[in-house]
């Protein structure tokens, strides 16, 4: 019997590659499109009944309206209040694993490595907001008894993004065979992680019952973004020439952050270690 996972806000980038990615398992979406299993509306109570009364038991929170604009209040107003409202209701259910996406907006300006252990300090409403609802969603699963992870997700990227990003804007002007494609400094460390990759890993730590807790979800290889930028050229086989310091660099992201993943790769190397025992 295939496993189950409803994914609340399926709709969005990392929903839909859970979707593409997900091999013997059941994904159910629940979001705004009309092509959901089912709708659902973070900002609309009446839109809940639907999937609490589905009798849910593992669940992916992705839901978070109006990325990528991260120092609004709404995140904190709207998004965070109707979040907790939401986990609340979800937690009185028999669901026995939640997992809800997190950001490493919630490190702030920490510099270098993150761990998930690591001081948060974050700057921006968005990663306030996601931080306070991981600490409501800590307190709440474990004394309703559900097992919870929390994934801190770092940068990822897709040719399929409907959003303004670096890498979408890349595309575009590769395939737009502009001459010039604009940057800031590009001497800004980041973790760039593929949206497959990053969906596998919140496939995994939702499926694999020794998942726990915190988790950062990236490739855990630095990399500045010139040479990300100048690899994706390559890899197209572009002429395009990179103008660097067109751009302020964001004053709300550190000069350098990636995640340490020796926890989630120590998760993966127990269950093989599981599995290789029981053959």
């Amino acid at each position: 019997m295939k496993q189950r996972i409803e994914v609340i806000g399926g709709n969005g980038l990392i929903g839909t590659s859970i979707k593409n990615v997900s091999k013997n398992i059941e994904i159910r979406d629940w979001g705004i499109n009309p092509n959901s299993y089912g709708f659902f509306d973070l900002m609309d109570e009446n839109s809940w009944g639907p999937i609490l009364s589905s009798n849910p038991k593992k669940v992916i929170l992705l839901s978070w309206p109006g990325l990528p604009n991260y120092n609004q209040d709404f995140h904190i107003l709207e998004n965070l209040i109707m979040s907790i409202k939401f986990l609340k209701m979800l937690c009185k259910t028999k669901v026995k694993k939640i997992v809800s996406a997190g950001t490493c907006y919630e490190y702030g300006l920490s510099e270098g490595e993150q761990f998930e252990d690591s001081f948060l300090k974050p700057v921006t409403k968005y990663g306030l907001a996601k931080n306070w609802l991981r600490t409501y969603l800590e307190i709440e699963a474990n004394r309703n008894k559900i097992n919870w992870c929390w994934v801190r997700i770092f940068y990822p990227y897709s040719e399929n993004s409907k959003k303004p990003t670096l890498y979408s804007a890349l595309m575009q002007a590769i395939k737009n065979n502009e001459k010039t494609f604009k940057i800031g400094s590009g001497k800004q460390i980041r973790d760039f992680i593929h949206v497959e990759d990053a969906a596998k890993q919140i496939i995994e730590l939702t499926t694999n019952n020794n998942a726990k807790g915190i988790y950062n979800c990236g490739s855990g290889e630095p990399m500045t973004i010139s040479t990300f930028v100048e690899s994706i050229i390559k890899s197209n086989n572009s002429n395009i020439n990179i103008v660097l310091n067109h751009y302020k660099d964001r004053d709300f992201e550190p000069f350098a952050c990636w995640a340490n993943m020796k926890k989630y790769n120590d998760l993966l190397r127990l269950s093989e270690g599981i599995k290789f025992n029981n053959i």
